[in-house]
């Protein structure tokens, strides 16, 4: 009888295999499958900038993006080399590349001042990637041609060295004006006193600052008196701490790439010389 039930239940079990199976194909359970997908470093440098300013800043500009980005998260953190290693960053900012790479602007917290030896590291969708930072300081002040007809450019700049002194209840700027112009052109130039972050030669910021700080011996203060050199007030005191101004001589009133005028001097000072006003052009 044992023998017959065995026999039956064989005949049942192959009554159930499919047509073409066997007793040995039986399988009880499926093997598990698995599935893996990786991300791979899409670009293998990029560059950060910061646009030009003269206080600080809360954007950072990546830019030389691979399209093969497009649409990955990334993160840039700027930094400052000469800091303690558990200082933190000076700006964290994140965002999403664009559809066709290139460049973005990233804005973050907190702000801060940008210098040119700061550094970047950037992580694009999870992968670090090599950053070089660039940064140039915003211009001494800007410069333009009296004449609307006239299309040459120019530009104010320190006289080198020279071009800066402070001693506490006063300072100077030494000026150059200059243009890459072979045909001369009246001039006009502006600057700003209250303008921060723009580096002279000596390592000193060009305006000390709006008010000029106090040390132990003077108390802050805002210069309202001045002393020109070869050159003339368009502003008035009203303007302050704008600045606008041209060349007062024959020789300085004109500008071209053969002939740049020099010899230009703005003393601000917290008494003694004159107004600007009573120095205006004629």
């Amino acid at each position: 009888m044992r023998s017959v039930a065995v026999a039956v239940v064989l005949l049942v079990a192959a009554l159930l295999l499919p047509s073409g199976a066997s007793a040995a194909q039986l399988t009880l359970a499926g093997r598990p499958s698995f599935s893996a997908s990786t991300v791979t470093r899409c670009d293998d440098a990029v560059a950060a900038t910061t646009p030009t300013t003269s206080g600080t800043t809360t954007s950072v500009v990546l830019s030389g993006i691979d399209a093969a980005c497009a649409g990955r998260p990334v993160v840039v953190r700027v930094w400052d080399p000469a800091a303690a290693a558990t200082s933190p960053a000076r700006l964290t900012a994140q965002g999403t590349v664009p559809a066709a790479g290139g460049s973005v602007t990233l804005t973050g917290s907190p702000g801060f001042r940008p210098e040119a030896d700061l550094r970047a590291n950037v992580v694009l969708g999870a992968w670090p990637v090599p950053a070089t930072w660039t940064y140039g300081p915003p211009p001494l002040g800007t410069c333009r041609p009296v004449d609307p007809a006239v299309t040459a450019t120019c530009e104010v700049v320190l006289d080198g060295w020279a071009g800066y002194l402070y001693w506490g209840s006063g300072y100077r700027v030494r000026l150059v004006v200059r243009t890459s112009s072979p045909t001369p052109f009246v001039w006009e130039a502006t600057i700003d006193l209250s303008a921060t972050g723009i580096p002279t030669p000596a390592g000193q910021e060009a305006f000390p600052g709006w008010p000029v700080p106090g040390t132990v011996w003077q108390a802050p203060w805002y210069p309202s008196r001045f002393t020109s050199e070869n050159l003339c007030f368009v502003s008035t005191g009203t303007e302050l701490p704008v600045l606008r101004f041209r060349g007062e001589r024959t020789w300085s009133r004109t500008v071209s790439a053969s002939a740049p005028v020099s010899s230009l001097g703005i003393q601000a000072q917290s008494s003694g010389g004159s107004t600007i006003d009573s120095q205006r052009c004629g």
